[in-house]
């Protein structure tokens, strides 16, 4: 899962970045509602992986019980 900390470790470079580069906020925000989005679907397909695994077990037990 996502940590606190983590999210607040994320903020600080942001604004440190912002800082250093003097960006434009809508395109920080923008920028960083992607990479939370890839984060969030990374997370997604591994919790998928982990059903099919489950899947795939479940069935070979299944088989193993015949």
């Amino acid at each position: 899962m996502i940590k606190p900390t983590n999210v607040f470790c994320v903020f600080v470079f942001v604004f440190y970045k912002m800082s250093s580069y003097k960006i434009y906020l809508p395109q920080l925000i923008e920028s960083v509602h992607f990479k939370f989005n890839l984060l969030v679907i990374n997370f997604n397909s591994v919790i998928n992986f982990q059903n099919t695994r489950h899947k795939l077990f479940n069935i070979k037990i299944s088989y193993n019980k015949l």
